[in-house]
């Protein structure tokens, strides 16, 4: 497993895409698990929503198991073969790609919701995209759930969650644009 924190409290985002990708070429069952506690809000804007993991996730399954995708492993694997993998330069220089037979996709994403969409404290969503979910961690993964939440759970931080996904659906794009556009001018007034 690969626990990774994306967009970090002073708002240093990463190439989702480009980091999985690279991983799942060197271990194509590796599960990841994205630390997005400041990012609840960046799939309802386009200029971040690519940046996300469940976005990227989705896509990862709608690509790597297409023919489209195979064809192209397929030539990337004649490239490949020619190189030689002894020199630093090799690896530092070639993409590598994930083979479609051996991949996996499971990838995990928590979200302090609290912190960037309107819930209460402590509210947070976890969010699952795992092909194997079901044959082999859903007892788990209730197991650890249940390990550490209250048998009394706090309906107001519930309810708060689901107003905070609700307004986000009907008026994330706009907060985050203005927030969008409202950056280039503070960082003028800053410097």
């Amino acid at each position: 497993m690969l626990l990774l924190t994306n967009c970090t409290f002073d708002g240093i985002v990463y190439n989702v895409k480009e980091i999985m990708e690279q991983c799942l070429a060197i271990k194509p069952d590796l599960i990841f698990l994205w630390d997005e506690a400041w990012f609840a809000f960046a799939y309802f804007h386009p200029l971040y929503r690519g940046r996300t993991a469940m976005d990227v996730a989705r896509h990862m399954w709608t690509y790597y198991f297409t023919p489209d995708y195979a064809n192209t492993y397929a030539a990337y694997l004649k490239i490949v073969e020619s190189l030689d993998w002894t020199k630093d330069e090799t690896w530092l220089n070639t993409k590598l790609l994930p083979d479609p037979s051996k991949l996996k996709i499971r990838i995990y994403a928590t979200q302090s919701t609290h912190k960037t969409l309107t819930a209460l404290r402590q509210g947070s969503m976890i969010h699952v995209h795992d092909q194997e979910f079901q044959k082999k961690v859903i007892s788990s993964f209730h197991e650890a759930y249940y390990t550490h939440t209250s048998t009394s759970p706090n309906y107001q931080i519930l309810a708060s969650l689901d107003v905070g996904r609700r307004q986000v659906h009907i008026e994330g794009y706009e907060l985050v644009q203005r927030q969008v556009a409202l950056a280039p001018v503070s960082y003028t007034h800053l410097t």
